[in-house]
């Protein structure tokens, strides 16, 4: 055993917990999201979140020009997490705070044409100081600090009062488990009392056009914006928690697990149904009775659907169970793991 997942948290446009919470898989609505034609004949779907500016976690002004949807939703989601679950001052002050994020490009700055533009007219610089000058007449000057990679994770820390370390990752939906895989490795070494593994993403035009040259159909493409938060402690097998999930063992390919019986398959990724499919296919290598992907309620969650997952296992998995976790991104690579519900 690595690690215990003591809290689960995650919002999606229809969903959200702090507690963990889901309900029975049965009840999941099928995602009705219908195609956004933000390009001529384009068949993609986009589920946005849907942000409350009265909400007593919202954001301050002043910081709302810099602040994507995906980082307000993961700003208000890990204040009301920090609230719900108490967590203690040994966090704030010594704990790791690993943020992972999957489209660092939201609609208020997706203006090509304004970008391309600037781009042209830096030809016809003759010097730096031209060039500064031609660009930033062109960009609006917040655009170097509203794409931030690491926007979600500083402000995170800021609002949590958090001052231990802290790391971002991305860019696709495996750099939350890579972020998970890093917080179960310092949990080993002692590094960290507690580590909030956290994964956010916008769903939008840019975040199709950075995947879909790598597929090879794009029919049914669908995305969801979205943030999930774990809590991740020492492994602690006293855990009753009703959600604690248990992680067992990281592994890099299927073949590490040739023979292996589980009670469950979660896994995700996949951008289209087709390649939802493939994937559930590609699985089927592994032994599973049960199996489950957020694709056909939500779309792709990008960073965030790891906690989704998760969050799933908890809800569905009895005591004493194990499952394997699999996500792939859109080169087709991919990472898994083992759970086992404490």
């Amino acid at each position: 055993m690595l690690a215990t997942i003591t809290a689960i948290g995650f919002w999606e446009s229809t969903l959200f917990s702090v507690d963990g919470s889901i309900g029975p898989r049965t009840e999941l609505m099928p995602n009705q999201a219908k195609p956004q034609l933000q390009l001529p004949n384009l068949d993609a779907a986009f589920r946005q979140l849907a942000l409350d500016q009265l909400h007593p976690n919202y954001p301050k002004p002043s910081d709302l020009k810099i602040l994507r949807n995906d980082t307000i939703a993961a700003l208000i989601l890990s204040q009301q997490m920090q609230a719900y679950h108490q967590w203690d001052v040994s966090f704030l002050e010594r704990g790791a705070l690993l943020v992972a994020n999957s489209n660092f490009i939201d609609d208020d700055v997706l203006d090509f044409e304004a970008i391309a533009s600037a781009v042209s007219q830096l030809q016809n610089a003759q010097d730096a100081s031209t060039e500064n000058k031609l660009f930033g007449s062109t960009i609006s000057p917040l655009l170097p600090l509203r794409t931030l990679t690491n926007g979600a994770q500083s402000f995170i820390a800021q609002y949590l009062g958090f001052h231990g370390t802290a790391t971002t990752y991305g860019s696709t939906s495996l750099a939350s488990v890579q972020a998970l895989r890093d917080a179960c490795n310092l949990l080993q070494i002692a590094a960290s009392p507690a580590v909030l593994v956290g994964g956010c993403h916008y769903a939008n035009l840019f975040s199709f056009l950075n995947n879909c040259l790598l597929l090879p159909d794009t029919t049914g493409y669908a995305e969801a914006s979205a943030a999930s938060f774990l809590m991740v402690t020492p492994y602690d097998q006293s855990a009753v928690g009703k959600y604690n999930l248990h992680i067992t063992q990281f592994y890099h390919d299927f073949a590490a697990l040739q023979g292996e019986r589980v009670d469950w398959l979660f896994y995700g990724g996949a951008f289209t149904p087709q390649q939802d499919l493939e994937l559930k296919a590609r699985c089927e290598q592994l032994q599973f009775q049960e199996a489950f992907s957020w694709f056909a309620h939500t779309g792709n969650l990008g960073a965030a659907e790891l906690g989704m997952l998760l969050a799933a296992a908890a809800n569905w998995l009895q005591i004493g169970q194990t499952a394997v976790v699999v996500l792939q991104d859109a080169y087709g690579v991919v990472e898994l793991f083992k759970v086992q519900k404490a």
